[in-house]
């Protein structure tokens, strides 16, 4: 496992274990502002930032550029994935692989099925 993986599971850990990193990505059910989210999880607008570059840092929230005719452009964040899996692999090391929205349920039990399989 390189550094660089290793930092991409620490930061996947650390977001999910974090209460209001996982009320920011229930919230983010469609793409939102900044503000919006702060709004709606009743959390300060720096502390939503804060929480919202975490969980960027850990590609589980991506931030987009609304390009309006008015020149007033609107940065929202989607969710990245809906969900991950995390497999500790030869008792050495932890992996951690991200399920996206572009991801069938058959797709998903493949994958579930894989991890499964390579363990027995």
């Amino acid at each position: 496992m390189t550094e660089s993986d290793s930092c991409a599971v620490e930061a996947v850990c650390t977001a999910l274990a974090d209460e209001e990193c996982r009320r920011l990505l229930r919230a983010l059910d469609e793409p939102l502002t900044a503000s919006d989210v702060a709004q709606r999880c009743d959390l300060p607008q720096t502390s939503t930032y804060r929480k919202l570059g975490m969980l960027s840092t850990a590609d589980l929230v991506e931030e987009r550029t609304e390009i309006r005719d008015d020149g007033n452009h609107t940065t929202r964040f989607v969710r990245n994935a809906t969900g991950a899996f995390v497999t500790f692999e030869d008792g050495q090391s932890f992996d951690v692989e991200l399920i996206t929205d572009d991801e069938t349920p058959d797709q998903r039990l493949a994958q579930l099925w894989t991890a499964v399989s390579e363990e027995l």
